[in-house]
């Protein structure tokens, strides 16, 4: 959290920390699994995951294998990323199936989610409910989902690997229209990346709903 809040000037009021088996139990909550598609064959050998082109739900163990997907389709930890984004967004459209208009099953898919760890700043059970609530209706359209704009790839650190080095200015233009409670920047606002792949793009939720 601290180093969140340094690098981005956002204070961390909650978070919620969640491992493979919580992760994997509450999708499982999910009655017929979570949509996520492809346009071409994912196959990693790294996670086992194996999909072929087109729209597939998945449960909880193939929904671990697709989140932590790297090495299917060439984009590395870029490529991960945008998968995680669209299944956030099939999720929660998956959870007007049924689960946001039944109060045990929403609270049982909370209670799933939150688990039972103590954690200074976590959030509880009662406020995951609170912000289902209240997020009920928000519409994909007006989500945005975007990667910390990067420069470029630093040398090597031993013992650690290869890491990015985040693009400062535009870095600090997203964050600030954070704290603003501002749309984010366009793609051509925030300059192009060494990394053709890890190139500043935001994209709307919608665009991340699997057909």
């Amino acid at each position: 959290m601290r180093t969140v809040e340094a690098m981005t000037g956002l204070p961390v009021h909650r978070y919620l920390e969640i491992d493979f088996r919580r992760f994997m139990d509450t999708v499982d909550r999910i009655d017929g699994g979570v949509p996520v598609c492809t346009a071409r064959p994912l196959k990693d050998p790294s996670t086992g995951l194996d999909l072929q082109p087109g729209t597939k739900r998945v449960a909880g163990g193939e929904a671990l294998q697709y989140v932590r997907s790297r090495k299917a389709d060439g984009r590395m930890d870029f490529g991960r990323i945008q998968k995680q984004q669209g299944f956030v967004v099939n999720t929660l459209r998956r959870l007007h199936d049924g689960v946001l208009d039944d109060p045990d099953r929403l609270r049982a898919l909370a209670a799933t989610l939150r688990g039972t760890a103590a954690a200074e700043r976590g959030i509880s059970t009662a406020e995951l409910l609170t912000l289902a609530a209240r997020l009920r209706n928000l519409d994909p359209e007006h989500m945005e989902f975007a990667t910390v704009p990067v420069r470029g790839f630093n040398q090597d650190i031993a013992g650690v690997g290869s890491t990015l080095a985040w693009d400062e200015k535009g870095a600090a233009e997203v964050f600030g229209r954070l704290a603003g409670d501002r749309p984010l920047p366009a793609a051509g606002a925030v300059a192009p990346s060494e990394i053709p792949v890890g190139t500043y793009r935001p994209a709307r939720g919608s665009s991340l709903i699997c057909p």
